[in-house]
Parts: C-alpha cells; sequence; structure tokens
C-alpha cells in the first residue's frame, strides 16, 4: 500500500484515489476525521499530495525523449531536490525515477550523464535503490566512466560516478560486483585524480571497499598502488575531505594483518600523525 495519503497502490498497480467513507474501516475513519478537523494536518496533507503528482511528472519528464538535453538535465536537478523532501526517496524510487535515471546514465548525452550520475550517487546511499542502480548495465556503465580515456565525461562526471560506487559499496554484496565489472582498477587510479572531489570519492570507495575481506587483502596485497596514493592524499593535503577518506580507507585496510606490514613499511602509521597533528593544529587555531 501506498505511504501516502493521498492515494494507494492497487492490486493492478494503478494508482488510485482515497476510497469513499463507507468504505473505510473505524480507525481509518477516525483519522480521516481528525484530519479534517485539524488545519495543519489538512494543510501537511495537501503538501504531501502536491509532491507526489510532482514527482510523478518529473519522472515521465525524464523518460520522454522529446525533451531537449537542457530539459531532461533540469528534470534530474529538480529530481534531486525532490529526493531529500519528506518520503522523497520512496516517491522516486515508486515512480521508477531511480530506473529512469539509470536509463539516461546509460544512453543519454555527456551532459546528461554527468547530472544523472550525481542524482544516483544520492540514491545509492539508499538500500532500496541499490539494486536497480547495480543492475541492467548501469555498474558497467559507470565504471565505463571512471576511466580517464573516455573524454566523453568530465571531471565532475567521473567524481560523480565514483562516488555513486562509494555508495553502493556501503551496501552489502556491492563490493563484489564492483570488482567482477572491473571497477577497482579504475578507483585505485582515480586515487590520484586532478580534483579533491575525485580523490574524495575514491578514497570513500576504497574503505568500503576493504570492509570485504577478500577485497581488502586484493586491494593492498596484489595493487600496492592504494597504500602509496592514499598516503599521497594525506601528506598532500592533511586537512581536506579526501585526507579523510583515505585516512578511513587505510584504517579499513589496516585489519587485515597483511595489510598492517604494507603500510607499515609504506610509513602508514607517520602519515596517520601527521594527519591527526594537522587536524588538532586546526582545531586549536579555531
Amino acid at each position: 500500500t501506498s505511504r501516502s495519503f493521498a492515494s494507494h497502490a492497487s492490486q493492478s498497480g494503478e494508482r488510485t484515489r482515497m476510497r469513499g467513507i463507507k468504505d473505510v474501516g473505524g480507525q481509518q475513519l477516525e483519522l480521516v476525521k481528525k484530519i479534517a478537523q485539524d488545519p495543519q494536518l489538512r494543510a501537511e496533507l495537501e503538501k504531501l499530495h502536491h509532491l507526489e503528482q510532482e514527482c510523478e511528472a518529473v519522472v515521465e519528464r525524464l523518460k520522454d525523449r522529446k525533451l531537449t538535453v537542457k530539459e531532461r538535465c533540469a528534470a534530474c536537478q529538480r529530481l534531486r531536490v525532490l529526493i531529500d523532501m519528506p518520503d522523497g526517496v520512496w516517491l522516486v524510487q515508486s515512480f521508477g525515477g531511480t530506473e529512469a535515471l539509470c536509463e539516461l546514465l546509460r544512453g543519454g548525452q555527456s551532459a546528461e550523464k554527468k547530472v544523472a550520475s550525481g542524482v544516483l550517487a544520492r540514491l545509492a546511499s539508499e538500500e532500496e535503490c541499490r539494486s536497480t542502480i547495480a543492475n541492467g548495465g548501469t555498474l558497467d556503465s559507470l565504471c565505463h566512466m571512471l576511466k580517464s580515456g573516455n573524454h566523453t565525461v568530465d571531471d565532475e562526471a567521473r567524481g560523480n560516478a565514483a562516488l555513486c560506487i562509494a555508495n553502493l559499496c556501503a551496501g552489502p554484496g556491492y563490493s563484489t560486483k564492483v570488482s567482477d565489472a572491473g571497477g577497482i582498477l579504475w578507483i585505485v587510479k582515480m586515487l590520484r585524480g586532478p580534483t579533491n572531489e575525485q580523490r574524495a570519492a575514491a578514497s570513500l570507495a576504497v574503505a568500503n571497499l576493504a570492509v570485504d575481506p577478500a577485497l581488502c587483502r586484493l586491494l593492498a596485497v596484489h595493487h600496492t598502488e592504494p597504500v602509496k596514493a592514499l598516503m599521497n592524499i594525506i601528506k598532500e593535503a592533511p586537512t581536506s575531505s579526501a585526507a579523510e577518506a583515505a585516512s578511513l580507507a587505510l584504517r579499513n585496510l589496516s585489519v587485515n594483518d597483511e595489510n598492517k606490514v604494507t603500510i607499515l613499511e609504506a610509513a602508514g602509521i607517520q602519515t596517520a600523525l601527521q594527519l591527526l597533528g594537522e587536524k588538532r593544529q586546526g582545531q586549536g587555531r579555531a
């Protein structure tokens, strides 16, 4: 059933208006009476109803191939705003918004891919949206966007794709999907990316990937580059968001005994102490 008072989902999948009073049970009738007598509740109900209508309309615009690229990008940006409203994630998902964004990411123009990947990065932090993003070829498209040789996307779009993958990996089982899609290699390369946003997103992805014991060992034992790149991030800008994510990645990697040796040999402890010292100095000055 729908979580909105405005409408409910019928067995056929169609959205229908609320039933008549004669069809409403005792408890529901009391709720209806309470709403009718409370102006504030009526206002909230009306607001939710409008939000539901707008969300449905925006998702339909995403699917409309007759619109211009600029118009579909605007729809993506509006959807991003709606997501953070009450019940926004649920509404976007229930109206097929996540899938519409995935379709745009897979087959849209460069500008559409950039905006869609940014919205999907937000949705990837929600468990109910992860399965949609991880399947249907969308994950392959995200991994393709990470490639430095892919000239169809810019640095911002690559950062969005990396953040989407990082948030996806926060869910159980999705790290393996990223590994199977070949995403680890490009995530590791992005640790030395040109922007702080890229390095932060890639570091967070490594941190989340390292939670998986098998991938934790793989990241530092079979790829020595991650540890070096993570420490380099911390050394170059110890107070940046990328450095914080890099520090978390190193901590997660160090859970594995073999990784501890790799990190120690690369002076990982000294780097971590440097980061901690910089933070304390910054806090003292504040």
